[in-house]
């Protein structure tokens, strides 16, 4: 199993992030700000999506096997070619933006990659950093 490695630091404080993918699924921002990574605290933060301009999104996190379901309202939805498991958030509130809930205290805590996809995009990487 490859295990993904995390971009090179420094990295932003832990909190609630509210971020918004596009114009096209590689461009994650907070407040025009890119966030190539994202760190919250296990049990404490959440996260927010939303697409720039509204348009069909969808998110997924690639988490180590057997490392459960990261936020809870995540779908599991099998593995990856590297034997990650994959956990997606459904995207359907209006302007098809998503809300990870909090960070469950059973999650791994390390960097996880995590792909965007825009409707009719190829998915970009992207990461978020859970610290127990």
């Amino acid at each position: 199993m490859k295990k993904p490695s995390p971009p090179p630091g420094p990295y932003p404080t832990p909190k609630n992030w509210t971020l918004t993918v596009g114009p096209d699924p590689c461009k994650v921002t907070e407040s025009g700000t890119d966030v190539p990574v994202a760190v919250i605290y296990r049990g404490t933060h959440w996260i927010r999506y939303k697409s720039d301009a509204g348009e069909l999104m969808g998110i997924t996190f690639h988490v180590p096997a057997g490392g459960g379901k990261p936020f809870k309202n995540m779908t599991y939805i099998g593995t990856d070619p590297d034997g990650l498991d994959m956990w997606a958030l459904v995207c359907d509130q209006p302007n098809n933006g998503c809300y990870s809930g909090p960070a469950l205290k059973t999650s791994a805590s390390g960097y996880h990659k995590t792909d965007q996809v825009l409707k009719g995009s190829a998915p970009c990487d992207a990461g978020i950093i859970i610290q127990p």
